[in-house]
């Protein structure tokens, strides 16, 4: 009988997927992100909504999170943004883009046609408009987006 070596399984570096996140993961990991950025506060779990997601890289790495609130419109809230603060931040901002564009398939899953994100005029903000599209109002610090069919 032959043996076959098999190279050792890499993953692919710059892959990512988005999956939903339990109370354990956010409360030991997620939560502490804001911090990390200057927040004074996180959301307890309890006042999310069941609709919260992180981006993950292919060594499971969590990397950027958002909760989802549906509401009896059309329209879905993207609240909560967050990413890592440990992560570099070239693969933070490819974390974020590939959130909002998968949220833009799970808005639409949902039979919602625009997405609305309460923000602080930041740099995440900034980067929303830039590249992934969002129109800004200033006088109400919102994002407005209409995903693509």
């Amino acid at each position: 009988m032959d043996i076959i070596e098999l190279s050792s399984y890499r993953p692919i570096k710059n892959s990512f997927e988005l999956d939903t996140v339990n109370r354990i993961i956010y409360e030991k990991e997620i939560s502490h992100w804001y911090k990390g950025h200057g927040w004074e506060t996180a959301p307890a779990w309890d006042d999310l909504p069941f609709t919260c997601y992180t981006v993950k890289d292919a060594f499971k790495t969590n990397l950027a999170f958002c909760a989802l609130y549906l509401t009896n419109s059309s329209i879905a809230i993207q609240d909560w943004t967050v990413v890592n603060p440990n992560v570099n931040h070239f693969k933070r901002i490819r974390a974020l883009s590939f959130l909002c564009e998968r949220l833009e398939k799970v808005v639409l899953s949902f039979g919602k046609s625009k997405i609305l994100h309460f923000v602080v005029p930041d740099n995440l903000t900034e980067y929303l408009v830039k590249r992934e599209g969002y129109q800004f109002s200033e006088k109400a610090a919102v994002l407005f987006k209409s995903p693509k069919q």
